[in-house]
């Protein structure tokens, strides 16, 4: 029983959670919940695949969720650029910390040495091509008019994306497709097939990668 708490990664988090929760509540005499929210885990395809994305980029989904928790402040309104957020880990990288600059070359499938030659591969999938430049504010307004509204995948990433934290799995269609298959019997019986595009709004992002998701687990569409 003890094991099965320490080998899965939800249950642990779970009880580790409710403990210190109860911990804290004696420490300071209150009462009720201390968390915002239920912890909830996605499955995230790490392949580096690039013939499942059609792209000359690898950019895969583990590339996509890595960009979208260093822009959290971005989201948050608290920086405008995650550089300047001391706590994320681009921030930390560019700072100097070896662990973060090891960990997004192993992202970006680059030697963990190469961090100079690469970190700005990586802050292009933060910001986008469209880094913020004098030009591109002056042409901002045409640059909207000729791409019909359409979000692009770095924009997309700095606004909240409620498949990273609600649905089951991102990757590629291929990926999520096997996982549907293998947990059919979660699904409706009406369901056909499980890799849907992420969206905004409503409407298919514009990304080379083709990111898919997974959701509706018991039964929900």
């Amino acid at each position: 029983k003890y094991k099965e708490r320490f080998c899965n990664l939800e249950k642990f988090v779970k009880e580790l959670k409710e403990r210190y929760s109860r911990w804290y509540n004696k420490t300071h005499g209150r009462r009720g919940a201390l968390w915002m929210g239920r912890y909830k885990s996605v499955l995230v395809e790490s392949t580096n695949k690039a013939e499942e994305y059609e792209t000359g980029e690898d950019f895969t989904a583990l590339h996509a969720i890595s960009a979208y928790i260093d822009l959290n402040p971005v989201r948050a309104c608290i920086v405008s650029d995650p550089k300047d957020y001391r706590w994320c880990g681009y921030a930390a990288a560019l700072a100097g910390s070896k662990r973060c600059r090891y960990g997004l070359c192993e992202v970006m499938r680059v030697a963990q040495t190469s961090w100079k030659k690469n970190a700005h591969r990586y802050r292009l999938w933060l910001i986008g091509d469209a880094a913020v430049t004098d030009e591109n504010a002056k042409s901002q307004l045409e640059n909207e008019r000729a791409r019909e509204g359409k979000i692009s995948p770095a924009e997309l990433l700095r606004h909240k994306i409620k498949y990273f934290t609600d649905g089951v799995a991102i990757g590629g269609k291929a990926f999520i497709n096997n996982q549907f298959r293998t947990h059919r019997k979660k699904f409706g019986k009406k369901r056909k097939q499980g890799a849907k595009p992420i969206t905004s709004a409503g409407q298919p992002a514009e990304s080379p990668s083709k990111l898919y998701s997974l959701r509706g687990f018991h039964g929900s569409s």
